[in-house]
């Protein structure tokens, strides 16, 4: 039997107001997801490098990417706070909250909640190149309005992938015919 486990609390957490979000990348039937421009991690002391190899490990190929560590949850928030921009000045990361107008439609609200806290457990016990990796999110409830999830965040479309990769490869095998 499979079972998806609540990994949700092994990830680094953030509070509400230690985050710069930027543009509106989408909007879903729940959510909106924006740009991270900054986390500020309050009480957090920059990690050294050192540090920031043996978490980029954890982060991209382990599960529970605070089990190994010491002050994991310190360590994870400070390589997350220090990575927010590529060194091409784009974004990382983006985030994903509850739409304004869900907050304020009382029969919208609670549905999108379930929905948040349900992509939180299966994202937190899901690693596969072809799914987005979860990376942080909010210290407070999945049933608060303000709770929100920290991923990946992609530069193209599902449409985008599949025209570039598999059309252009079913071009190249049917003009070997």
């Amino acid at each position: 039997s499979s079972t998806i486990q609540d990994r949700a609390a092994q990830y680094p957490q953030f509070d509400y107001d230690e985050v710069e979000v930027g543009k509106v990348l989408g909007k879903g039937g729940f959510g909106t997801v924006y740009e991270v421009f900054a986390l500020h991690a309050e009480g957090v002391k920059k990690a050294n490098k050192h540090q920031n190899r043996s978490m980029r490990n954890l982060m991209s190929k382990n599960h529970e990417p605070d089990a190994q560590a010491g002050d994991g949850q310190a360590e994870s928030r400070a390589f997350i706070s220090e990575h927010c921009i590529r060194n091409n000045g784009d974004a990382r990361y983006a985030l994903k909250i509850l739409s304004h107008e869900t907050v304020l439609d009382m029969r919208m609200v609670f549905p999108g909640m379930v929905d948040m806290a349900v992509e939180t457990r299966i994202l937190s016990d899901t690693e596969h190149p072809n799914i987005i990796k979860l990376r942080a999110l909010a210290k407070c409830s999945p049933y608060n309005e303000r709770y929100f999830i920290i991923m990946d965040r992609l530069y193209d479309t599902l449409e985008h992938r599949i025209e570039k990769t598999w059309k252009g490869k079913n071009r190249r095998e049917h003009g070997m015919l």
